[in-house]
């Protein structure tokens, strides 16, 4: 008999926050003026490659790895796997655009959005911003539209992911996260 998914319970916080709308819209940056970004890609990718497990509420590692990112396409993307090998897992894959770095989230909603590395990015605080386009989404429907990792040193971040629909923030999921290699 398969025993129940350590990640249920982040599952269970993440589909409450899709169901919470009505907050006020926040203040964001602007996308589609990002032209250089503010981190750049190898920092970014050689920090977060690796294997990573949630924290449980008193700071202790979960057992199952809940991300894995790895290079592909001869350096030039990065593919992270979050809640690797559950019914939920979900992909997003970071890459270069131009001077900007950019990601599209395959997320368990069913759609696609693509965010842009906003230019209030700093070396520990990383600002990923909806610039409305994706796939299977339009503004007015939920999607993951802002994502903020804050470093607290190389092997160890909060990651605060927050939904949109009709142009309104809505809730936020939020998890810490360690390295395991």
């Amino acid at each position: 008999m398969r025993r129940p998914s350590r990640f249920l319970p982040v599952l269970a916080l993440l589909l409450l926050a899709i169901g919470c709308s009505g907050s006020p819209r926040q203040a964001e940056t602007s996308p589609s003026s990002v032209s250089v970004a503010p981190v750049s890609f190898e920092r970014l990718s050689a920090r977060l490659a690796g294997v990573w497990a949630m924290l449980d509420e008193n700071g202790a590692p979960l057992p199952d790895p809940a991300l894995t990112s790895r290079m592909t396409a001869n350096g030039s993307a990065l593919v992270e796997r979050i809640f690797p090998g559950q019914p939920h897992e979900m992909v997003s894959v970071y890459h270069r655009d131009g001077d900007a770095v950019v990601l599209t989230h395959y997320c368990a909603l069913g759609n696609a959005p693509h965010m842009v590395l906003a230019p209030e990015s700093t070396e520990d605080r990383w600002v990923f911003v909806c610039d409305e386009q994706g796939s299977n989404f339009d503004e007015a429907e939920l999607h993951m539209h802002r994502g903020v990792l804050t470093w607290e040193g190389e092997d160890r971040f909060r990651s605060a992911w927050t939904t949109h629909e009709g142009g309104v923030a809505g809730g936020t999921v939020e998890f810490d996260a360690v390295r395991l290699d």
